[in-house]
Order: C-alpha cells, then structure tokens, then sequence
C-alpha cells in the first residue's frame, strides 16, 4: 500500500475520531431530526422588496421544505442590501458585464425572551451581460439575482446549521 493512501486512511479516521461532521452536506438536516425542529420553529420576518419576498420564499423552501408546521420559537430578521457593480468597460466607456451582489444582515431572536441569540451576514454575488438590447438587459439582471438569492438562501441556512451545531456541543 502506498503511503498516500496509508496517510489518507490516517486522516479519515482522525477527521472520524474528532466528530466531523460535513456543515454543506445536503443530508445534514435529514440525519439530525434536532436540527429539523430547529428550523421548523424558525419563523421569518418579512423582507422588503421583491429580492427580500424572493429571499424570505427561498428560505422557507431551504429550511423548511416539507412545510411542517412548528413553534415558531425564533423569528429570524434580514436587512437585505443589493449592489450592482460594473465589471468590464470597453474603450468606448460602454459597460459589457455588471456584478449582482446581495448581502444579509441576519439576526436570530429567541421569541420568549426577545434576546438576539445569533448574528451574523451573508454575501452572494453572481454576474451578467449588458447588451445592446434592454429588455435582455433586464432579463439577465433577474435571472442572475433569483440565482443569487437561491444561493444566498442556501449561505444563510449552513450558518444557522453551524450555529446550531455550536450550540448543541
């Protein structure tokens, strides 16, 4: 046996040995019916605007995704903010490709004692081409952000999972 599979062997078992747990895995809310009821208690203030509507479904949807009805022991509160940024400028000053961003202020308040329990922000970016044509323009800038807002939906759930997981330990 080589020695790179010898020492992989050796990282497997050490990385088993500490209690790692994989915080991206899709399976980890699945495995840990805790962390379930967790967020299934989780209610979601609204959001203003429509990335905010779209961020607080795509939440929701990640957190939730069986619709089970819960406590609402935590009302999680997002300020959402939204850049766009040019990216490519062409010798003629024209901008070709803008960058989407989206950042969440997110807070996590315990319902019954109204304390803030957990804070924190997430980011997500995503980009697009500008042509000639505004109604491309415009498609693309709505397609990119639904994708950013999916993905930051995603960012804010892995960093309530590790929070939680924190807190169980």
């Amino acid at each position: 046996m080589s020695s790179y599979k010898i020492f992989s062997l050796l990282l497997l078992f050490t990385l088993a040995a500490c209690g790692f747990q994989p915080v991206y895995s899709q399976k980890t809310a699945s495995a840990n019916p805790e962390l379930t009821g967790f967020f299934r208690n989780i209610s979601i203030e609204e959001i203003p605007g429509k990335a905010g509507q779209d961020l607080r479904n795509s939440l929701y949807d990640t957190l939730n995704p069986t619709s089970a009805s819960g406590e609402n022991l935590y009302r999680l509160e997002i300020k959402l903010k939204r850049d766009i940024i040019p990216m490519i400028i062409e010798k003629d000053r024209s901008i070709t490709r803008y960058n989407l961003v989206y950042e969440a202020h997110i807070k996590l308040i315990e319902i019954a004692s109204g304390k803030v329990i957990y804070t924190g922000a997430a980011q997500m970016s995503g980009g697009y081409d500008a042509i000639n044509s505004d109604y491309a323009v415009y498609m693309a800038e709505g397609d990119a952000g639904h994708h950013v807002i999916r993905d930051l939906a995603e960012e804010i759930k892995n960093k309530l999972t590790s929070y939680f997981i924190k807190r169980e330990k």
